[in-house]
């Protein structure tokens, strides 16, 4: 393997690579890795980090779409390997190790997943673009899922948000195409930009328990039809639910009066009693 065919960024972070090894061995003495730069018709299937590497760079492989297996060197003490995904040792206590997931390799074929009960942290596009997962189960240990973590993980069809996460980043099930089921924690306050978009197949969620949706949350999910909504939130859903044609708000929020609910600046078709709910449903164009 030669040396020229790795770029850096300085002389310790590797930020690249363009020969044609399909096996990549980063050379020993790179202490961190940056998101790599890679020609497109790459054909890396493993990857090797070695015991010099202290630091790697959330969404550092999202170029490496053919990428099965990771392997880490013994002596590195921050990173290592378990069933081909790459996790970074966070921190030690009493009950053990505390994991950030890194990295779940993009043509790994697995179609579900249980994420270790150490993991307290799944990062930047751990999963993203991997187009086999079905199912993965979250345990209650994940704190944050960050930003675009599922992104386009098109067979991705259910999920299940843990009681310890309390903020959906920006784009984490972005391209989500086959999600058709999430259950949101009650914990769960906010939900960040784009979060669910172009999950065509979602049809219904439940946002009641949140204090923050961010503009254009679920654009483009054309299958929703019942979205659960407080009441403060309605005002702005033209804005969270952009081009989602057949759907119908639940406002989740108790109501003094039917006042209330014709306040938004969009155009209210029907109004109705569910429960103890109202029901509205919304113009196609909001």
């Amino acid at each position: 393997m030669n040396i020229k065919d790795f770029d850096f960024i300085d002389c310790h972070t590797l930020s690249g690579y363009h020969g044609d090894e399909s096996d990549l061995v980063v050379p020993d003495g790179v202490r961190s890795i940056a998101e790599l730069y890679l020609p497109e018709n790459n054909r890396i299937k493993s990857f090797f980090v070695p015991a010099s590497v202290n630091y790697i760079e959330h969404g550092a492989f999202m170029s490496c779409r053919c990428l099965e297996h990771f392997a880490v060197d013994s002596l590195n003490v921050r990173f290592f390997v378990k069933d081909d995904v790459l996790y970074n040792v966070l921190h030690m206590d009493k009950k053990g190790p505390h994991l950030d997931l890194v990295c779940y390799p993009c043509a790994k074929k697995e179609e579900s997943f249980v994420v270790p009960g150490s993991v307290d942290c799944i990062g930047s596009f751990a999963f993203s673009d991997n187009i086999c997962l079905k199912s993965v189960n979250i345990p209650d240990s994940v704190q944050f899922m960050e930003s675009g973590c599922f992104n386009g993980c098109q067979s991705l069809s259910s999920v299940s948000i843990p009681r310890g996460v309390e903020q959906l980043e920006d784009l984490v099930f972005c391209g989500c195409e086959n999600l058709v089921s999430v259950k949101l924690h009650e914990n769960v306050r906010s939900v960040g930009y784009r979060t669910f978009y172009n999950c065509n197949s979602l049809e219904k969620i439940d946002l009641s328990s949140l204090n923050y949706i961010s503009d254009c949350a679920f654009e483009n999910c054309v299958s929703l039809r019942e979205a659960v909504l407080p009441l403060k939130f309605v005002k702005d859903a033209d804005r969270i639910f952009v081009n989602c044609p057949n759907l119908k708000v639940v406002v989740s929020t108790k109501c003094s009066s039917e006042k209330e609910i014709h306040e938004p600046v969009f155009k209210i078709e029907m109004l109705k009693k569910l429960d103890c709910r109202k029901n509205t449903r919304l113009k196609h164009g909001f």
